[in-house]
């Protein structure tokens, strides 16, 4: 299923319009790594976390586990 994203990010990255939304799509990138590990396959799916963005306000998903540490000024 396509997402349709009526809002676009200007970093260029897929975005989500809420949390559940990038939710589901971190599920389906795990059950595409499952499938693809039963079969002995490769797979492109990287995802574990989503974020919400501070520049369109929507959710993204990436493939860091951790969020970056901000550093101390």
């Amino acid at each position: 299923m396509k997402h349709r994203h009526h809002h676009p990010c200007p970093t260029g990255k897929v975005r989500f319009p809420d949390h559940q939304a990038a939710v589901d799509a971190l599920h389906k990138a795990q059950t595409a790594r499952n499938f693809a590990d039963q079969d002995g396959v490769p797979c492109s799916r990287r995802e574990v976390r989503s974020y919400e963005c501070t520049q369109c306000k929507g959710w993204h998903l990436t493939s860091r586990a951790t969020p970056p540490q901000s550093r101390p000024a």
